[in-house]
């Protein structure tokens, strides 16, 4: 399920993964736990 996820995330950002590295992205940590949260969640259903 979370593959499926990921594979989301590909086609929408077109980036191996949302992560700040693969983005080219630099943001603060407590907007990249946010970010790694909701996806955690979203991946639970």
């Amino acid at each position: 399920m979370a593959k499926d996820k990921w594979a989301q995330v590909y086609k929408t950002t077109g980036t191996p993964c949302s992560c700040w590295m693969c983005r080219g992205e630099e943001y603060d940590r407590k907007g990249y736990k946010q970010e790694t949260l909701r996806i955690i969640k979203e991946s639970e259903y």
